[in-house]
């Protein structure tokens, strides 16, 4: 811990003030959350390109996957529609730094959607 010397009177001495330390919430990286979502059997060509971009097949790399989330966070929470019970959702983890850049992928894992 480094201190800042404190100011100076014709009464007291110098003493030194701690310097604060840093904010534990303050953070130079985080986590990219990679995910989709693969229904039983695949998802069609029409599926696979629409806004939901389902995917073809069972993700191998995080590469596969077309969604993403940034977080900070040790513990994130995925909301998925109804509609996708059954599904199974496939995820990789990254670090990413401050500029963005990412680190290396993190394993595949799966969950089927209750």
């Amino acid at each position: 811990m480094s201190a800042t010397p404190a100011r100076t009177s014709s009464h007291c001495t110098c003493t030194p003030c701690p310097t604060p330390p840093p904010d534990p919430h303050h953070s130079d990286y985080g986590y990219r959350i990679y995910h989709g979502i693969l229904p039983p059997g695949g998802a069609s060509v029409e599926a696979a390109t629409g806004p939901k971009r389902e995917l073809l097949k069972a993700a191998v790399t995080g590469d596969e996957l077309p969604h993403s989330r940034f977080t900070r966070r040790p513990i994130e929470l995925f909301d998925f529609e109804q509609t996708d019970s059954g599904k199974t959702v496939y995820f990789s983890v990254r670090f990413e730094n401050a500029k963005g850049e990412p680190g290396p992928w993190g394993p595949v894992f799966h969950a089927v959607i209750p």
